[in-house]
């Protein structure tokens, strides 16, 4: 089910964003970074009727990036947040955040995750960080602390931009760190002005005995234009981890099967471009499963076109008026992952609503 959320007293601006389980109820939570108020928010029970908002206390500075995993293998994920003065993680209930034990490098984080990297079990916590803001000396680095819940976790740095002499990424500003859900591999992506070099692109590197081995670079869409956002997971129900990533300034969204290694992935392709902005996107598996109703607070939606991975128009519709409500008919369709655009009148901005049964 994705859900926008109306009206929730949240900071005006909001850096980072993570889901997952916190009381175990089985329903999905959300938890917030707020730079604005230095902030973290947790949203117990997104898909009910009421959500409950806790603004948790926590030692950190200049919080930017949060993280949920199970890190101490009790059933619950607690939370991992990033500050410019630590990390700190909350797993004890809802009472508040201690700083976990252990010393960052004097850089600026720009990203966390979370994962069993080595294999053991326990999950490791990867943080990416940049120094040397508008300087010639910059200086750049991934780093992997494995484990959290020891006295003192060991840092282990994956990559340093010195390692990347070959490779076309190598700013690590606005770098968002994601670990592989297939385990053994990080990804991270650089997002750049329109016009500067090197281009927007994607990084691979498998890890060995903790250290980056044989970095794989993925110049994901056009040059000169930003990445928005990359997203890991498994598009045509192979089991497989596969990767999408946005690239709003040249209208395209770029997708790629990548199986378990990256070194094998299938190429790139351009999704359905250009796309218009009057058009929200939304990727999901298996239609023809489901019912799908989309709602807006006005009359806004007048059509909306469905495309498959390949970009190819599979069902197409237009509203002879502008709609606030329509319950989506996807007739026999394979399975696998679609890309519905829902077209809208030019000039506005509303949230839209996908209700998925």
């Amino acid at each position: 089910t994705q859900i926008v959320l109306q009206n929730t007293p949240i900071s005006s601006y909001f850096k980072s964003i993570t889901l997952g389980d916190r009381n175990g109820n089985g329903k999905t939570d959300a938890v917030l970074a707020s730079p604005d108020d230095n902030t973290l928010y947790e949203l117990m029970d997104v898909t009910g009727p009421t959500p409950a908002l806790n603004a948790l206390s926590h030692p950190l500075q200049g919080i930017s990036r949060v993280a949920l995993g199970d890190i101490n293998n009790d059933g619950l994920d607690e939370i991992i947040a990033l500050g410019s003065n630590g990390i700190c993680q909350c797993t004890d209930g809802f009472s508040g955040c201690s700083l976990m034990a252990g010393q960052l490098p004097l850089a600026q984080p720009t990203g966390l995750d979370v994962a069993d990297l080595n294999g053991d079990g326990w999950l490791d916590l990867v943080v990416s960080y940049r120094d040397g803001i508008g300087s010639s000396a910059l200086q750049a680095s991934i780093v992997a602390y494995e484990n959290l819940q020891g006295q003192g976790f060991q840092g282990h740095v994956l990559l340093a931009m010195e390692d990347l002499s070959g490779v076309g990424v190598r700013d690590f500003n606005d770098v968002v760190v994601q670990a592989h859900p297939d385990g053994g591999h990080l990804i991270y992506y650089s997002s750049h002005a329109p016009g500067l070099e090197p281009k927007a692109g994607i990084v691979f590197f498998p890890i060995t005995d903790w250290s980056a081995s044989e970095p794989v670079e993925w110049p994901v869409g056009e040059s000169g234009y930003p990445l928005l956002h990359i997203g890991v997971g498994d598009l045509n129900g192979d089991g497989l981890a596969d990767l999408a990533a946005i690239q709003p300034g040249s209208g395209n969204v770029w997708a790629a099967l990548v199986g378990v290694l990256p070194a094998q992935d299938s190429g790139t392709t351009a999704l359905a471009p250009p796309l218009p902005e009057t058009m929200a996107l939304l990727a999901y598996p298996n239609p023809s499963r489901e019912r799908v109703t989309l709602s807006s607070p006005e009359a806004w939606m007048t059509g909306w076109t469905l495309y498959d991975l390949q970009g190819r128009v599979c069902q197409v519709e237009a509203l002879a008026q502008p709609q606030a409500a329509a319950t989506l008919s996807w007739g026999d369709l394979p399975a696998g992952p679609y890309l519905l655009a829902v077209k809208g009148r030019a000039g506005q901005q509303v949230w839209l609503r996908l209700l998925r049964e």
